[in-house]
């Protein structure tokens, strides 16, 4: 199914959310959005389809499979927008519904059901190879150190720092998204900062301030 955002008939509405994006809350944004205002639709497609895409990419290193489940997730956003219920952070929405999908995607690819048998650490989170890199001017051997220090991270604590320190979830949030509970969370993250111990004054500002890096 192929989602288009073509605008006809804009509404006040509409050229108030288009003149005034910055201003607007999330929550504001969704209630325009579910009432049906097109440029409310869009802001919200287009300023998350960057981050959407690498998480999905490194959920799955399928970009076919993760461009999919991004199209099918706005696809079902826009067709069912009254029917959702209000939410106070869309980043968080939309990337708990995008890895469901992936999820409910690579279990049908894979000849898999139901959704527990998949057993859910064995989502293999793939970081790109710019994750490796601490900073530009980090000397090659630095960052062969680093690349070691992260291949002893399991995936499932990969994705936890990259939801945490790249996407600025909270705790509460990751352990919704990644349907797991709080403790586990909480050892997800202790553990991979104690691999990282080393590093950590220079991996979490890179990680925090560097992002773009996650990107392509």
């Amino acid at each position: 199914m192929e989602l288009s955002l073509t605008t006809t008939g804009h509404s006040p509405g509409m050229n108030m959310i288009k003149s005034a994006q910055s201003d607007f809350s999330d929550n504001e944004l969704w209630t325009a959005f579910q009432a049906g205002d097109r440029l409310a639709f869009e802001e919200i497609y287009n300023s998350s389809i960057n981050y959407l895409t690498n998480y999905a990419m490194r959920v799955v290193s399928d970009k076919n499979l993760a461009q999919d489940a991004i199209q099918d997730v706005f696809v079902d956003l826009w067709n069912n927008r009254k029917n959702l219920a209000s939410v106070n952070s869309i980043r968080f929405y939309l990337l708990k519904s995008v890895r469901r999908d992936l999820i409910r995607k690579k279990i049908k690819e894979d000849k898999k059901s139901p959704l527990s048998s998949l057993g859910k650490n064995k989502i293999d989170f793939q970081p790109s190879y710019e994750m490796l890199k601490v900073l530009d001017e980090e000397s090659s051997e630095r960052v062969l150190k680093m690349r070691k220090m992260m291949d002893t991270l399991t995936p499932k604590q990969k994705e936890v720092l990259y939801l945490k320190y790249y996407s600025n979830m909270t705790n509460q949030e990751i352990s919704d998204i990644l349907e797991i509970n709080m403790q586990s969370v909480y050892n997800n993250i202790y553990r991979a900062l104690e691999v990282l111990r080393d590093k950590l004054h220079v991996f979490i500002p890179w990680l925090v301030l560097h992002g773009h890096f996650f990107e392509g």
